[in-house]
């Protein structure tokens, strides 16, 4: 189970990984990158199927070319048509029964009157459906963690997360960054313990607006 957490609000995004990568049950890499910025605003984050594909006659991680797409996506488009274009294009191109699930996030935060954010959760099975959300005036954050499995331990550890989080942050929201990050830390660690496909080997981005 790959680990990957996200909390954001309207000025910022923090985003927290392990560092393992694995396919069938083996461990193939400790020091997958899971989270990248895809500009100054915006951050993708993946878990899942670490496929392995070949392109210009070099083998290399199929998540690279995710990332590469939506850099390519988000430099040619406003924040929404970027999204649906990544989501139709990994759907068709990169469907689950060739190359095995994979989830992913996007987070941006928009250059526009309102300083809305926005993410996209989706996946690459064409039979699901994937939104684009906004964090809505009466909600100051919104989370995102995701797994490539889930079990009922996975899910309350996840639920403490959130509790913790918003006991931690909630109402003062002066040290969000700072506090969000600790929490999600201390996330990666408790799976980490009873998760084997999970590490600690933990890496942090932090976007903030302008």
């Amino acid at each position: 189970m790959s680990l990957v957490s996200i909390v954001f609000g309207r000025n910022f995004i923090s985003a927290v990984s392990d560092g393992r990568g694995s396919s069938d049950n083996k461990i193939i890499d400790e020091n997958v990158k899971k989270i990248r910025k895809i500009n100054s605003r915006t951050l993708i984050a993946f878990t899942g199927a670490f496929a392995i594909i070949e392109r210009n006659g070099r083998q290399h991680y199929l998540y690279e070319d995710i990332i590469e797409l939506a850099v390519v996506c988000f430099k040619k488009n406003r924040v929404k048509k970027a999204m649906k274009l990544f989501d139709t294009y990994i759907k068709e191109h990169w469907p689950i029964d060739d190359f095995g699930s994979f989830q992913v996030v996007i987070v941006s935060l928009v250059e526009n009157d309102n300083c809305d954010t926005l993410w996209l959760t989706t996946n690459n099975n064409p039979k699901e459906k994937s939104y684009i959300h906004k964090i809505k005036s009466d909600k100051p954050l919104g989370h995102v963690i995701l797994t490539h499995q889930a079990d009922d331990k996975a899910k309350g550890i996840s639920a403490t997360f959130i509790e913790n989080l918003e006991k931690s942050i909630l109402p003062d929201l002066s040290n969000v960054v700072e506090v969000s990050q600790n929490e999600q830390v201390k996330l990666n660690h408790q799976v980490s313990i009873y998760d084997d496909s999970v590490n600690d080997n933990v890496y942090k981005i932090v976007l903030q607006r302008n």
